[in-house]
């Protein structure tokens, strides 16, 4: 089994990548069954891979980063929980999907959200009409949790 300062390690960013890396690096801890808000990070034990790192890398900030934030699938489970009035919470990937103004519209209207297709993991077919989803569409379901197919939405639960 990793430990979390390992898996922290990992998907460590280089800064193009940091936007990428922070929900990368949330759902391997979570998929594991590690609670990101009790990790307690000790890098004594890692002094020669932090020489390498160089100094301005902040293993605690980039912790605290991926402490507070949330990936796709926890942000859809976010607003599939979420009542009628409002969408809870800072829903950074659903908001900059282009399915946004839809979803904001389904809170408040529980015929168009009965519509919607809500899958546990991300597929590779539409649930609906088992064709293939082109690689666009699976990556908005891994990247902003939503896509769409047979003129619904589909929500991806996925960590």
């Amino acid at each position: 089994m990793t430990t979390p300062l390992t898996s922290l390690l990992y998907y460590l960013p280089s800064p193009p990548m940091v936007f990428r890396a922070r929900p990368a690096a949330r759902r391997h801890l979570v998929s594991r069954g590690i609670d990101v808000a009790t990790i307690s990070l000790d890098a004594s034990g890692i002094t020669a891979f932090r020489e390498l790192l160089g100094p301005d890398v902040d293993l605690a900030a980039f912790l605290d980063q991926v402490s507070i934030g949330r990936t796709p699938g926890e942000q859809v489970r976010a607003y599939l929980d979420a009542d009628a009035a409002s969408p809870s919470g800072s829903l950074p990937a659903l908001e900059s999907s282009a399915h946004w103004g839809l979803l904001v519209r389904a809170t408040a209207d529980p015929a168009l959200r009965a519509k919607f297709i809500v899958v546990e993991e991300t597929p590779r077919a539409c649930p609906r009409c088992n064709m293939t989803f082109p690689r666009v569409a699976v990556e908005d379901l891994r990247q902003y949790g939503v896509a769409t197919c047979c003129s619904r939405l589909i929500l991806s639960r996925a960590l």
